[in-house]
């Protein structure tokens, strides 16, 4: 299965986005796609970890070569109209780097914030 969907990447795929998405028809029904992943996710020798459900999966690296920065694949699985699935994944950073990412973004920006009104209140009074 891993051949098969490598092959099946679409070309116009960039790894220049900060958060590469792609997108892919599938000759598979939803189910039977969902069944697929966590067959391969319950295999001994899996190349990562993760976990399916009936619309949704999520890809990771295992716990001992997974880093703070590490990403993850998550996966949108919709049925078609020709008995297919239509398969939607966005690479990106595990919720807790957006969190600590957020956050950060918020401090700069509230401390930018105070020094630009304190620098305009000096002006206006001068």
């Amino acid at each position: 299965m891993v051949d098969e969907v490598y092959e099946e990447v679409p070309e116009e795929f960039s790894i220049g986005q900060v958060r590469p998405r792609f997108k892919m028809d599938l000759n598979y029904s939803p189910e039977a796609l969902v069944k697929k992943f966590t067959v391969a996710l319950s295999e001994d020798n899996k190349p990562c970890q993760g976990q399916a459900n009936e619309t949704y999966a999520t890809l990771y690296f295992p716990r001992d070569k997974r880093h703070y920065w590490s990403p993850q694949l998550t996966l949108m699985i919709e049925g078609n109209e020709e008995d297919g699935t239509h398969l939607r994944g966005l690479y990106g950073p595990r919720p807790a780097v957006w969190t600590m990412f957020v956050f950060f973004l918020f401090y700069y920006s509230s401390d930018n914030l105070v020094l630009c009104h304190d620098w305009w209140l000096t002006i206006d009074a001068g």
